[in-house]
């Protein structure tokens, strides 16, 4: 019986840490599936937000400037527009650590554009994660149902 409670003891504390990982995470994941919905909306609703220029230099090429961004959104729209077979090249910087912007360039196919690849993109992005935070709440309630 001793040994129990003491297991309990120890137990406690450890998923009570867990617990609070887990809301954490998840705090994390509504912040961004919000993000990635805002920025959805103002991509369609072509909002002073985002700017969309054509690169010169390059064919099929765009570069999308979207204001209050930095490195975290930067690198998510650029790994799943690799995604996408039809996309040559993606890629994104942030000019200046004192500018809250990022950079996105986008090169495609000729048959695709890269309006139409970053907006499917950014799609593919919300539907993924919001499975990801439903299959999380769903974990986070099993595990807390068998904790009781």
């Amino acid at each position: 019986m001793v040994a129990l409670v003491t297991l309990m003891a120890l137990l406690v504390p450890f998923l009570m840490v867990v617990l609070l990982v887990a809301a954490l995470a998840v705090a994390l994941m509504v912040a961004l599936v919000t993000s990635l919905m805002v920025l959805v909306g103002v991509l369609l609703m072509v909002s002073l937000v985002i700017t969309i220029n054509k690169d010169t230099k390059v064919p099929n090429a765009c570069l999308f400037t979207i204001n209050k961004e930095d490195h975290t959104l930067g690198n998510i729209i650029k790994s799943q527009l690799l995604k996408d077979p039809q996309v040559l090249f993606a890629g994104y910087k942030v000019p200046h650590p004192l500018e809250h912007k990022i950079i996105i360039r986008v090169q495609t196919t000729p048959d695709y554009s890269p309006q139409e690849a970053f907006t499917n993109a950014i799609t593919d992005l919300i539907s993924e994660l919001s499975l990801l935070e439903e299959r999380f709440r769903v974990a986070i309630k099993d595990k807390q149902e068998g904790i009781e």
